[in-house]
């Protein structure tokens, strides 16, 4: 029994000196419930401003809508595209005249249990092929080939007619005639898939001699290249070459239409070349004269400048050659030189051809 002998509740002093012990904690406690209340509310605050900020960051960038004005078509998701702020507010009506469509090819009917060889065929569609080394096998053999090494390309299925028969259907990726399928098949793999026809050996490629006439030289952007302008740094023509002078920039009538797909000037050097020669030319889109100059490396002392990835189908006007080294360029010969088309096995059935888009935009 507490303070029996004492006289005192020791019970209740000692619960007195607890508590008194306990103040600091309890200060503690409470203070630490206030940082959490604070807490709870700057995260609250943390997520309207950011809140905020996501509303307003279109305002604030690139694309505000005041920098840019939208597209939009009567039938959602059929044109899209963005318009100068300059651009004035209108309608134009579009005719749709052709739609884009993917090149379609199917096999003829072989035995569903056909033995394909092993080898190599290729497939190409536009400027992206996939050479794939088949091991031998079956049909699924061949379009799981297909499917694993050249999906980026073509899409490939297996059809089966009846339990005896099957075929092969191939569709390319890509929309455009420029994304037609073509196919190198020279083990007589695709052959025996019945998805095309013999394969022809590759035709040469067609190679045209370019000459440039010093008289017709016009100087190009004289700002640029500050020698141009100098009568003593004109081009000299040697028996062997024609010298372009440090710091100068030329360019020289040469018209021809049609730039074929692939095709390449190749200019020849005699004597030391550069690493990377910067060349150009001039072709006609749309009754509008475009300007492309471009780095071109050296390999084996040739430079070969794609013309064909820019103006495929249009007609080139004219030449430019620079030098921004600080030693004389001695150029030996130009060649247009026009490769074959990449496929040499034609298919068999095209089920539907590539086509591009073509429709008419009406800006009266």
């Amino acid at each position: 029994m507490p303070g029996l002998m004492t006289g005192q509740n020791t019970n209740e002093i000692v619960k007195k000196l607890v508590e008194l012990e306990r103040r600091p904690i309890k200060r503690w406690e409470t203070e630490n419930e206030y940082a959490k209340a604070q807490v709870q509310v700057w995260n609250e605050v943390k997520n309207l401003t950011a809140n905020l900020q996501t509303k307003t960051r279109a305002l604030t960038s690139f694309t505000a809508p005041f920098a840019t004005k939208s597209v939009s078509s009567s039938t959602e998701g059929v044109i899209t595209g963005e318009a100068s702020r300059a651009a004035k507010s209108g309608e134009r009506p579009i005719e749709i005249i052709e739609l884009a469509a993917k090149h379609q090819l199917s096999g003829v009917e072989v035995d569903t249990n056909v033995k394909l060889p092993a080898g190599k065929f290729t497939i190409f569609s536009g400027k992206l092929s996939e050479t794939i080394n088949f091991t031998g096998g079956t049909l699924s053999d061949l379009v799981s080939s297909i499917r694993n090494s050249a999906n980026t390309i073509a899409e490939c299925s297996v059809i089966k007619i009846d339990k005896d028969s099957s075929l092969i259907t191939i569709i390319a990726v890509k929309t455009g005639k420029i994304n037609a399928l073509q196919f190198s098949d020279p083990d007589k793999i695709l052959k025996t898939a019945g998805l095309v026809g013999e394969n022809k050996q590759a035709p040469e490629s067609v190679i045209s001699p370019v000459s440039i006439d010093l008289a017709t030289a016009n100087p190009y952007e004289e700002t640029k290249y500050k020698n141009t302008v100098i009568p003593e740094q004109a081009p000299l023509k040697t028996e062997t070459a024609t010298i372009f002078k440090p710091d100068t920039a030329f360019s020289f009538p040469f018209e021809t239409e049609n730039i074929q797909p692939r095709s390449y000037l190749e200019f020849s050097i005699a004597g030391n070349a550069p690493a990377v020669w910067e060349l150009g030319f001039v072709f006609e889109r749309e009754g509008n004269l475009r300007t492309k100059l471009v780095p071109v490396p050296v390999k084996d002392g040739k430079y070969a400048l794609q013309i064909g990835d820019f103006a495929e189908g249009k007609n080139l006007k004219k030449i430019i050659i620079t030098n921004t080294s600080s030693a004389d360029i001695q150029l030996a010969s130009i060649q247009l030189i026009a490769p074959p088309k990449s496929g040499t096995a034609e298919p068999l059935k095209v089920l539907s051809e590539a086509k591009d888009a073509k429709f008419k935009i009406d800006f009266v």
